[in-house]
């Protein structure tokens, strides 16, 4: 057993982004960690406000021009780890607003869930 290893298990995780990808990636994550989720930026505040989660993973496209805002005001407002889930390679305005992690789609269940896992035990 390794020393000083968290318990990922009682994590929450908020998922934000359309909402087939929400529900493909919800339920590979749901035996993993609670995953809270929705297509909209404002039901994601609303849920980061009031649920507390460990660590998003957003799809900044879904809020149009809005998207980019949402992140950059989530990552100066929170001190909470973001990962980008994005089509688009816009790594350097990912870089720019503070997230902590950038993937592009396709995201294998496994990528992510090495880099979720690798987020929380630096951050949480």
């Amino acid at each position: 057993m390794k020393l000083n290893s968290y318990d990922l298990s009682s994590n929450t995780i908020l998922r934000v982004d359309n909402a087939q990808t929400v529900e493909l990636y919800a339920g590979v994550f749901r035996q993993e960690y609670r995953v809270l989720t929705t297509s909209a930026l404002s039901k994601g505040e609303q849920l980061l406000a009031h649920e507390n989660p460990d660590l998003i993973v957003v799809e900044p496209s879904i809020g149009g021009e809005q998207g980019w805002a949402w992140v950059k005001r989530i990552s100066q407002t929170y001190s909470i780890p973001i990962i980008i889930c994005s089509a688009l390679d816009d790594r350097k305005i990912g870089l720019e607003v503070g997230v902590s992690a950038y993937l592009i789609k396709p995201v294998s269940p496994a990528t992510l869930s090495q880099t979720i896992a690798s987020l929380l035990n630096k951050f949480v």
